[in-house]
Order: structure tokens, then sequence, then C-alpha cells
């Protein structure tokens, strides 16, 4: 195991712990879980997770040295998406990437990974040991590396996480999930198909604006288009894009 970052990740001890608790049951599952957790921490990887009640793997988290040290380079943004669900075991993925200016296309950002976890619910317990382990391996406290900012989706949970270990960052909704939760809300709202298209590309309008101007007339184009084609005359539509 690497040791150039003092006090993350897995250490001798840790690996003789896992190999108790995983190899010690008779469960096949649990000694192939060990012996990918033991290949991850070979090959480099910061291994932290937890079990339950039953001895089970509960939640998982990992990051890598080359993924500390470009998160550290580059403080400015993370993203964190936990809306992933593509293991057998349906459980959701928290992807955590962060972004740099180093690209190789000069107009444009590049993304990279920051860490990766497996986590039992979508709930705010989960998030928050997910947000623990990032600021322990990745942001520890006291230290000057530090997000600046942190983009996610819409999940009340995931922000409460965020809010709770990283209080200094500032906070702000992926553009994509602000898209996306306003069509899943809208489109109970719209009496037909073309004035939901044409409210839903107002709001596209309104999140790219750059100007004052341009963004007053976003709105009241978008306020227009739910006054004459929602049942309540825009009311709900409305209260949803004052939230």
């Amino acid at each position: 195991m690497r040791t150039n970052f003092p006090g993350c990740g897995v250490i001798a001890k840790d690996i003789g712990n896992m190999r108790r608790r995983f190899m010690g049951t008779s469960t096949e599952e649990n000694s192939r879980l060990y012996q990918f957790i033991s290949k991850l921490s070979d090959d480099g990887y910061y291994v932290q997770y937890m079990v339950n009640s039953k001895n089970e793997l509960a939640a998982f988290f990992f990051t890598h040295d080359d993924c500390i040290a470009r998160a550290r380079r580059f403080l400015e943004i993370i993203v964190i998406d936990a809306t992933y669900k593509t293991n057998k075991h349906k459980l959701p993925y928290v992807n955590i990437v962060g972004v740099s200016n180093v690209s190789r296309e000069a107009k444009s950002l590049a993304s990279f990974v920051v860490a990766g976890a497996w986590v039992p619910s979508e709930s705010a317990t989960s998030f928050t040991w997910v947000m623990e382990q990032l600021q322990a391996l990745v942001y520890p406290v006291g230290s000057k590396w530090q997000p600046a900012v942190i983009i996610s989706d819409q999940s009340q949970a995931l922000m409460h996480a965020m809010d709770s270990v990283f209080p200094d960052a500032v906070k702000l909704l992926c553009q994509l999930h602000i898209q996306r939760n306003f069509e899943a809300h809208l489109k109970k709202l719209f009496v037909n198909p073309d004035s939901l298209d044409n409210a839903l590309g107002e709001i596209k309008s309104i999140c790219a604006s750059k100007h004052c101007d341009d963004l007053e007339r976003y709105l009241e184009a978008f306020k227009k288009l739910a006054v004459e084609n929602t049942l309540d005359k825009g009311k709900k539509a409305m209260e949803y894009l004052d939230r």
C-alpha cells in the first residue's frame, strides 16, 4: 500500500481486519469482496467500507493516489452525481469528478475522477458517510485542500450531506439536472406536448442566460406559456420556478 498521503485509506491492519471479517464467514460472496478490496489496495487505491449488523458490506468508498493528487491540484469545482444504479445489487453509485483546465481542446474543460462509492440508499445518512470519507481521504479538515464549489443534482439528502461536511463550499445545481427536474414536474401541468416543449425550451434559455435582460425576457416567455397552457393558469409552474 502506498503512503503518499499519511492517514488515508487502507493499512496492513485494515487488510487483516477485512480478512477476518469477510473470510471468517462461510459465504463465497464475502470471500470475493475481500479479494476485490485487497486487489484495489494492491493497485494503489484507498478504500473505506462499512458493514451492517449482519456483517455484510453495506457501503464502499474508493479513490486513488492519482485522483487525490489531481483533486488537490484543481480545487475549484467538484461534481457529485448520485443517480446511478449500475450494479446487479441495484446499489446507488455516487460518482465524484473534478474539473480541470487541462484538455485536448483549447476551448473546453476536462473532467477527471476524484472518487466513487456504492451506498445502500440515497439517504442523508448514506451521503453523509460518503462526504466524510471524501473529506478524510481527499480534502482533510484544516488543510489547504478544500473544494470551492460543489455541483450536484437536486437531491435534498445529498445537499444536506454536503452542507454538513463541506459548509464553506458554494453549492450549485447541475444545469442538466435542473432541466430534467423541470421536465418531470411540468409534464404533469401542461395540457399538450407542444406547449411543454416550448416551456422546456424557455427553461433551457433561462439556465443559459448570461445577462439580466435576457433572463427577464425568458422568464416572461415561460410565464406566458404557463398561464396559457396549464389548468391553474401557471400557478404551480411558477411556484416551482421560484423554489
